[in-house]
């Protein structure tokens, strides 16, 4: 059946009005960070305050909306999971030890991190390198990178890479694809190799606004896959890695990120946003001439003390002639949880992701990974998704536009869950065969 269209209008409402309505009846007539020693007193300040004071601060900030993050414990922006929110685009320092059906094992090192804002030096370098037993050679990053002007809110810098790259980051971690990928032979990301270069400035305004801009150029090729083992399994259940439309792509990248800290707006609501463009079709000497633009905004309200209503909506826009690989894809993991993994494609994309969290407490942010109070924390889920891409006309060829958007084809998702502390346990179902075999999931991260 499909959704009907009163029952979106009112989950939009649910997930714009009542948050808001919410957060003006939490916030005081003066500043709500006025008394914040993290982000708004100088150093010295900071540390002359009494220790009964801090810690009573701090007790306070805990009492507000809770992120948890999972085992990747990255930020999460528009582009996935990363060191730096609203950066991952940028920062592409992935983590030294991982396993995938393209690399099998891959084993490296870090030294020093990109975009480190608590480093100070005025040239700073940074990199990685690593051994992919199943490309059979090695992987690097490297590159340069320091502060301009005096308040130290501009950063430029520079890299060199060799990679494995995804598209598929903002789906799932890497340290959680890895663990599904090496017990279970569930890869949810495709791959492909990336060598190029990337010149980026990043300037942070506040605490709340950053703003980054980057040149790239890229030379992106296909990767076989090198293995199907997984422990529980002869063969991985995932399908063959695809090969892609391999070139190279000279491209600026731009981006604004509001709330990268997902600092509480209030004790009971919190709301983070990203924007993201890829501009190849700009006269660049470029084999694919393309415009990719995408946007995400994320929300958590406290609706009591055992209650969290998280909500998400994602939305992206291709122009031009862009290769498969940067086609956007809906269903599986963290997208439209009763679907294949990505039977959904197309260049227009329209996502919402509605949880409701309940259980005990909803926790503190050092509670986050222990594994002690493993049974304390566990909580029950309902969610919702919701979800539109346009179609390719088999007749001209082309796909329909945002034009062409309509609620009837809408199609939506619903599920149950439950938690223990990082560990969650999903059942998914589509609306239109909710008496099926629901799709189960064990996920190691958020879903958002």
């Amino acid at each position: 059946m499909k959704l009907h269209r009163y029952y979106l209008l009112a989950l939009l409402v649910g997930f714009i009005i009542l948050p808001v309505v919410g957060f003006a009846q939490d916030v005081p007539e003066d500043d709500p960070f006025e008394d914040d020693p993290f982000f708004t007193k100088p150093v010295n300040e900071w540390f002359s305050a009494g220790t009964e004071q801090v810690v009573e601060r701090a007790k306070s900030r805990s009492q507000g909306v809770v992120q948890r993050r999972g085992v990747d414990e990255g930020h999460r922006d528009v582009s996935g999971l990363g060191l730096h929110s609203g950066n991952s685009a940028l920062d592409k320092m992935y983590p030294y030890l991982r396993f995938n059906r393209v690399e099998k094992i891959y084993i490296g090192a870090h030294f020093d991190e990109k975009l480190s804002w608590g480093v100070m030096e005025d040239l700073k370098p940074f990199g990685s390198i690593g051994y992919s037993f199943g490309r059979k050679e090695w992987l690097y990053t490297i590159g340069l990178e320091r502060f301009m002007g005096f308040e130290r809110r501009l950063k430029i810098g520079f890299s060199h890479h060799y990679i494995t790259d995804s598209e598929d980051q903002w789906r799932t971690g890497w340290i959680e694809n890895s663990l599904s990928t090496f017990v279970t032979g569930d890869d949810h990301m495709d791959y492909f190799s990336r060598r190029g270069i990337q010149a980026y400035s990043v300037l942070r305004q506040g605490d709340y606004f950053e703003y980054s801009l980057a040149i790239m150029n890229d030379s992106y090729k296909s990767l076989e896959e090198t293995t199907r083992w997984s422990l529980f399994g002869k063969k991985s259940n995932s399908r063959i890695n695809p090969f892609i439309q391999e070139g190279e792509i000279q491209m600026v990248t731009t981006g604004l990120s509001f709330n990268r800290r997902n600092i509480s707006l209030s004790n009971r609501f919190v709301m983070s946003a990203d924007v993201y463009a890829e501009l190849a079709d700009i006269g660049l000497n470029s084999d694919f001439e393309f415009n990719r633009y995408q946007g995400e905004l994320r929300s958590a309200f406290r609706i009591d003390q055992t209650a969290l209503l998280r909500n998400r909506i994602r939305g992206g826009i291709i122009t031009g002639d862009a290769p498969d690989f940067k086609q956007f894809s809906l269903g599986g993991i963290s997208t439209m949880r009763a679907r294949s993994f990505k039977s959904i494609t197309g260049t227009s994309m329209l996502l919402m992701n509605t949880e409701l969290d309940l259980g005990k407490s909803i926790g503190r942010p050092d509670d986050e990974l222990e594994w002690n109070n493993f049974w304390n924390e566990t909580r029950f889920m309902l969610f919702l998704d919701l979800g539109w891409m346009n179609e390719l006309n088999s007749l001209t060829g082309s796909y329909t536009t945002l034009n062409d958007f309509s609620f009837n084809d809408v199609i939506a998702d619903v599920g149950a869950g439950v938690s223990f502390n990082t560990l969650r346990f999903e059942l998914a179902w589509p609306t239109t065969d909710l008496s099926g075999t629901p799709v189960f999931w064990i996920r190691l991260n958020q879903t958002f």
